[in-house]
């Protein structure tokens, strides 16, 4: 389920201070306010996109991957 995008001050306020944890923004201005918010919006939802699991671009599935190594398939153990 995709989050709406806040759209009031109020709103976009309250977003950044809850996912971002900016604090004191009842005192900024309506511009910066704006400024700041479509600048984390963009990076949220960048990293919110990149979570996404990849899809093949032929038959539309997820791709698994298999950690091989000399213990054997999926046996590895990293750091």
């Amino acid at each position: 389920m995709e989050e709406k995008k806040p759209k009031g001050r109020y709103e976009q306020v309250l977003w950044l201070t809850t996912y971002i944890g900016l604090q004191g923004l009842e005192y900024a201005t309506d511009r910066r306010v704006r400024q700041l918010f479509e600048r984390y919006y963009k990076e949220h939802q960048d990293k919110q996109d990149s979570r996404k699991p990849n899809t093949c671009l032929l038959c539309g599935q997820e791709v698994k991957v298999q950690l091989i190594c000399g213990c054997g398939t999926n046996e590895a153990i990293t750091n």
